[in-house]
């Protein structure tokens, strides 16, 4: 049918198969029914539709989630689409502005790709030709090729550094997680249930949601890791980086007490059972070399801004325009309000804590600690 595409498993290389009739006329564009059924959200799947790409051509995700139309389909969440990597052993995720990382989903989806999208209300999917795309590149000869290699986003789009965590069992099968860090903006991906074939489960707990893919705000050096076994049995945690300079990457396993330094060790092993508590381990981290745009942000201990005062906290670049948080150590932002120049500290539990100020010049943030 026109405006809808088919998902298969690709278990050999080049391998590529799509039934019905292939959209690719000159219409302006194809709509789809989707549909959110709240009967059913005990099954954690009452928004997933499985729709496809209807083109002879790459369909540009970022396009088709930005479209008015289609935005109408998320309320309160970002949207990002998941497709079954087989090679990976595990389903992977794009998510709406993410950083180029090459264990998730391109931003670009192939030719009659299938893939899954969470919408939060009932209607209608669009496709149109503004959507479509397909890129060139210039070869050292001179002569110009079509790209057939992976696509991602263009060159002046945000790129964040990333942690990514992969825990694999004992028969080969992963599940992989991504931690995206100092984003101005905060979500990512939601953890999607029963779609991973192995025997782990891995997850971000960020702000009282569980994201296969987050992104943490500017401040935090920390990300909780949670993990679950479906049985008793033995793990392999790997990690790799990408798109910044890390001066420090430690994995915390809190059930042993096992500190891993990232930067020198390669995989860690360990046991887990069923009955084990899922707040597992504690990935902590400072970096540098996160840009946006051709500009250097912001990392942690970028500048100094405020001062104990009589129980007070001061703020030195205090304005009536300004926006002040304070996040604690779980990611809980405990204090937020606009044209503040002092904060009693009277209420506060001792401890460590971030504040983020935000500008017309940007978002910096200071660590301050409470005794």
């Amino acid at each position: 049918m026109p405006g809808r595409g088919y998902m298969v498993a690709l278990a050999e290389d080049n391998y590529l198969q799509a039934y019905g009739t292939l959209n690719n006329n000159s219409s302006n564009f194809t709509t789809v029914p989707v549909t959110y059924t709240s009967s059913i959200c005990w099954t954690t799947r009452d928004g997933h539709n499985l729709l496809g790409n209807p083109y002879q051509s790459y369909l540009d995700f970022e396009a088709f989630a930005e479209d008015a139309n289609n935005a109408t389909l998320w309320h309160d969440r970002r949207p990002f689409y998941i497709i079954i990597d087989e090679d990976k052993k595990d389903y992977v995720l794009y998510t709406v502005g993410q950083s180029p990382n090459p264990l998730q989903a391109s931003r670009f989806l192939h030719p009659h790709q299938g893939f899954m999208i969470d919408v939060d209300q009932s209607g209608n999917a669009r496709f149109s030709n503004d959507m479509r795309t397909i890129t060139t590149t210039v070869t050292a000869s001179g002569s110009t090729v079509e790209w057939s290699g992976d696509f991602r986003g263009s060159n002046d789009a945000p790129c964040y550094p990333l942690v990514n965590l992969l825990a694999t069992d004992v028969n080969g099968n992963r599940d992989i997680v991504t931690v995206e860090l100092g984003r101005p903006d905060k979500g990512g991906a939601l953890k999607q249930d029963a779609m991973r074939t192995g025997k782990g489960s891995l997850w971000c707990h960020y702000e009282d949601e569980d994201y296969a893919l987050v992104f943490t705000q500017p401040g935090l050096d920390y990300a909780n890791i949670r993990f679950a076994s479906d049985e008793d049995t033995e793990f392999t945690m790997t990690w790799s980086t990408h798109n910044g300079v890390f001066s420090y990457l430690h994995l915390i396993d809190n059930m042993t007490g096992a500190d891993i330094d990232c930067l020198q060790e390669t995989e860690y092993t360990f046991t887990a059972k069923t009955t084990d508590y899922v707040s597992r381990f504690r990935l902590v981290f400072d970096y540098t070399g996160i840009e946006e745009n051709g500009e250097d942000g912001l990392s942690m201990g970028s500048e100094t801004f405020a001062y104990f005062a009589n129980g007070e906290i001061h703020l030195t670049d205090a304005s009536d325009e300004a926006s002040l948080q304070i996040v604690d150590m779980l990611g809980r932002v405990i204090f937020s309000k606009d044209g503040v120049h002092t904060v009693s500290t009277s209420g506060m539990t001792p401890g460590v804590y971030v504040l983020r100020l935000t500008t017309a010049n940007g978002t910096k943030t200071q660590k301050i600690v409470l005794n």
